[in-house]
């Protein structure tokens, strides 16, 4: 808490704009129970494992990466606490959404 870690995305399409979700579930979002198969809005072999109480959007560089910087507030609940977090690249031709999703990301607030 009161300190900055760098989430870091790699192998993403270089110069295309996507969103990071971050959020408090890997097990639910709202009604969706997750990982939710997202086939039926034409990104098959993608899944949603995060929920999304926060959305970032974000370009990627000429080398296909991308850093996202937070610094959490001094607040001690916050300790021991988990997030999740995976991003989505706009990608045209990849599939008919022409969207793609990255592996899931999970990390934990410690001292």
């Amino acid at each position: 808490i009161g300190r900055r870690f760098t989430l870091e995305l790699n192998a993403l399409p270089p110069r295309r704009n996507g969103a990071m979700l971050v959020g408090a579930s890997n097990q639910r979002w709202g009604k969706l129970t997750l990982p939710f198969d997202l086939s039926s809005i034409g990104m098959p072999g993608c899944k949603l494992h995060s929920s999304g109480e926060i959305q970032i959007g974000f370009t990627s560089s000429a080398a296909g990466k991308h850093q996202l910087a937070v610094t959490l507030p001094r607040t001690a609940t916050l300790l021991g606490s988990s997030f999740h977090d995976q991003a989505f690249v706009i990608t045209p031709g990849a599939n008919p959404a022409g969207v793609v999703a990255t592996n899931a990301g999970n990390g934990r607030v410690g001292y």
